[in-house]
C-alpha cells in the first residue's frame, strides 16, 4: 500500500494499486468496489486514465469531506454499474 495522499489528483495513473490511499480516510478500491456489480458479475473498474482523475478528484473535493462529517459514509463505485441498463 503506496500513501498517495499528497500526489496530485492529475498525476494518476492506471497502474494504483487497490489498496493505494488517495485520501486519510479512502483507498483506491473504494473508488471501484460495488457490491451490486459483483453480484451481476459486471466488470466494475476504470478504463481510462481521464475515469482515474475524476473519481480521485471527486474523492478529494467531496467525499472526503461526506465521510469525514458522516462518520463512515460508503459511497457508491461511480463506474460499471452506473453504466448498466437492466
Amino acid at each position: 500500500m503506496a500513501d498517495l495522499i499528497e500526489r496530485r489528483w492529475n498525476e494518476f495513473t492506471l497502474g494504483v494499486w487497490p489498496d493505494d490511499r488517495i485520501t486519510l480516510n479512502f483507498k483506491f478500491y473504494e473508488q471501484t468496489r460495488s457490491e451490486a456489480a459483483d453480484r451481476r458479475g459486471i466488470e466494475n473498474s476504470f478504463t481510462s486514465i481521464n475515469e482515474v482523475h475524476a473519481a480521485v478528484h471527486l474523492c478529494r473535493k467531496v467525499l472526503h469531506q461526506v465521510r469525514e462529517a458522516s462518520g463512515g459514509f460508503l459511497p457508491t463505485a461511480f463506474t460499471g454499474v452506473d453504466r448498466w441498463k437492466g
